[in-house]
């Protein structure tokens, strides 16, 4: 079965779609874990300033990397899976933290 479409430029178009939504669905998720992890540490900056700073760091190695490999041949199915990988991955962030949070600081102390 053949899973690409019949002409290059809408093959195209889609990949642009497809990569901006994820975008748009990545900065709505960041900003969703840095809330949830606000309220886990009780809005501390010393933990906001981690994560930020962490955010920024992967940020830019992401890039790097990116900037360095080849396109594969087979991107349209890397694509989807990258996809399908980056819908479950913020139901498993929350989790983390919420989860989490009772293992790294000690019940009675403050985070």
């Amino acid at each position: 079965m053949n899973l690409e479409p019949a002409a290059p430029g809408l093959a195209r178009r889609l990949a642009l779609l497809a990569a901006a939504t994820a975008g748009a669905s990545a900065m709505l998720t960041q900003l969703a874990l840095l809330r949830e992890l606000l309220g886990a540490v009780s809005g501390n900056e010393l933990v906001l300033g981690l994560a930020l700073g962490l955010w920024l760091l992967l940020s830019g190695v992401g890039a790097r990397l990116g900037a360095t490999r080849a396109a594969p041949a087979a991107a349209g199915r890397r694509l989807a899976a990258a996809l399908a990988f980056l819908a479950v991955v913020p139901l498993l962030q929350v989790a983390a933290v919420r989860g989490l949070r009772d293992h790294v600081f000690p019940t009675g102390a403050a985070p």
